[in-house]
């Protein structure tokens, strides 16, 4: 959960595999059953349920930044808030394309909102992807692209709004209609994606960064005072 390689994993284990001692495993220490797992003998013995399936035990300054994750998830009211969020996000999204770029841009991501997240993955019948993609990361929007011809977007309901959604929109219209000019008085399309996300990503940052700041000075002063 916000997270990236080297930090916190975690993985999901169904009930009917949680007793299964003989299935085939990434087993490590910390998966031993506790009962005796200082013994360190040659045999593992997992612990019951999924906590078998446990490597090492956890770095502290990971989990310090990933509780400042979890502090800004539960201050935006959770993942079932920020779902529900997601859903109207990549709406708004979808009815804007097709309402107004339904000629140049095709979605290919399905339909209905159970069976995608927030992002929409985006074809161009023209076969100017990476034309556009260029276009979009020269106005600071961040997406990414697929080889051959996909560019893939994607609102993320923690810290995107629906005006961004309408001005990105509003940035394609500039790059894929001939004479198209905006007619936002607001709209900037070199500073929006970057004076918007790139600070609540800053903001999220600076919380992570205080969170783990304040553990490795909680450390330092009990090695301290041995």
């Amino acid at each position: 959960l916000n997270s990236g390689p080297g930090n916190i994993a975690g993985c999901f284990v169904h009930e009917r595999h949680a007793a299964n001692d003989k299935l085939n495993r990434f087993a490590g220490w910390w998966g031993h059953r506790k009962e005796d797992r200082f013994v360190m003998s040659h045999e593992f013995i997992p612990s019951a349920g999924a906590q078998g399936f446990m490597l090492s035990n956890p770095s502290v300054l990971c989990c310090a930044a990933l509780r400042a994750s979890l502090d800004v998830y539960a201050e935006a009211g959770g993942v079932a808030a920020l779902r529900r969020k997601s859903e109207k996000l990549t709406g708004y999204l979808e009815m804007l394309l097709e309402d107004h770029l339904s000629q140049h841009v095709k979605i290919f991501t399905p339909r209905n909102p159970v069976e995608r997240g927030c992002q929409l993955s985006l074809t161009f019948p023209a076969g100017n992807m990476m034309e556009v993609f260029e276009k979009l990361c020269e106005a600071g929007v961040i997406c990414d692209e697929r080889k051959p011809d996909v560019i893939r977007v994607a609102p993320t309901p923690l810290y995107n709004s629906y005006s961004d959604v309408w001005e990105l929109v509003e940035q394609l219209k500039t790059i894929l209609i001939p004479g198209y000019a905006s007619r936002s008085p607001a709209y900037n399309p070199s500073v929006w994606n970057v004076s918007r996300t790139t600070k609540r990503h800053k903001a999220l940052g600076l919380g992570i960064s205080v969170a783990v700041l304040a553990v490795a000075s909680m450390i330092v002063g009990k090695l301290r005072r041995r």
